[in-house]
C-alpha cells in the first residue's frame, strides 16, 4: 500500500504550479492591459504583469496554510487580472464603446461571486456609477480597463464593508459540527482517517446501532417459544 504522504502535492510541485499560474494569468492580463494603454503596448504590458504576478502568487502559495485564504491584497489584485481578461473578451463581442454596459455586466459578475445579496447589489451599483462616469469622460476606453477598475472599486469597498466578516462557511474549521451536512474524512496527522462530526453522522450512527443491536432472539431474555412434544399415535387393533 503507498504511504499516504505520497498523495500529497510536494512543495516543489506547489511551486511550480504556483509559478506556472502566475505567470499565465500575469502576462495574459497584462498584454490586454498593457494593449489598452497608450505607450505601453501588449508585449511590454505582458513581460511587466508576468514579472510582478508571478513571484506574488509563488509567495502567497508558499505561506499559506491549510485551508487558509490567501492574504487580502492579492485576492484583489487576482480578481482585478482576471476581469480584465473578462473585459478584453467582452470588447471582442461588442466593441469598445459601451463603457456603461462594460461596467455593469461587470460589476454584476464580481458581486455574484460574493454569493450575497449585499454584495451582488454592490457591485451592480459601481459598475453602473463608474459606467455612466466613463461613458461621460472617455466613451472609447477599451473594456479591459472599465473591468480592472470597477473590479478593483469594488473589492476595496466589500473589504471595508464586510470587514471582520467570515468570507463564506464552507470549511469544517469554520462551521459548527451541528450545521454540516456532510462527512468528510481528513487524512490525520499518522495517515489516519478523522472524519468529521455532523448532525447527519449522529444519525447515521443512531441508525447503524439501530441495525446492529441484538434482536430478542439471541437476547440472554429470550422468550421463544419451546417445541411441544407430539401426542403419542392411537392405538389400533
Amino acid at each position: 500500500m503507498l504511504d499516504p504522504d505520497r498523495r500529497r502535492r510536494s512543495s516543489s510541485g506547489r511551486i511550480l504550479d504556483a509559478l506556472l499560474w502566475g505567470a499565465a494569468l500575469g502576462a495574459a492580463s497584462g498584454a490586454v492591459l498593457g494593449g489598452a494603454i497608450d505607450g505601453v503596448g501588449a508585449g511590454l504590458g505582458a513581460v511587466i504583469g508576468a514579472a510582478l504576478y508571478a513571484p506574488a502568487e509563488v509567495i502567497t502559495s508558499i505561506r499559506r496554510g491549510p485551508a487558509e485564504p490567501k492574504p487580502l491584497w492579492h485576492r484583489i489584485l487576482s480578481s482585478t487580472l482576471l476581469m480584465a481578461l473578462f473585459g478584453w473578451l467582452l470588447g471582442l463581442i461588442y466593441g469598445p464603446d459601451e463603457p456603461l454596459l462594460t461596467g455593469i455586466i461587470s460589476g454584476t459578475l464580481v458581486g455574484l461571486l460574493g454569493l450575497r445579496p449585499g454584495k451582488a447589489a454592490l457591485g451592480l451599483l459601481i459598475g453602473a456609477v463608474l459606467g455612466g462616469v466613463f461613458q461621460v469622460l472617455d466613451s472609447s476606453l477599451e473594456p479591459a480597463l472599465i473591468a480592472a477598475a470597477v473590479t478593483l472599486v469594488y473589492r476595496v469597498i466589500a473589504a471595508i464593508a464586510y470587514r471582520g466578516q467570515q468570507l463564506v462557511r464552507v470549511m469544517a474549521e469554520e462551521v459548527p459540527a451541528s450545521e454540516l451536512l456532510y462527512v468528510v474524512p481528513f487524512e490525520g496527522a499518522r495517515g489516519t482517517s478523522a472524519p468529521t462530526t455532523s448532525s447527519n453522522s449522529r444519525r447515521s450512527a443512531a441508525a447503524h446501532s439501530a441495525a446492529t443491536r441484538p434482536t430478542s432472539a439471541s437476547s440472554p431474555r429470550s422468550t421463544a417459544p419451546t417445541a411441544r412434544p407430539s401426542p403419542p399415535p392411537a392405538c389400533t387393533r
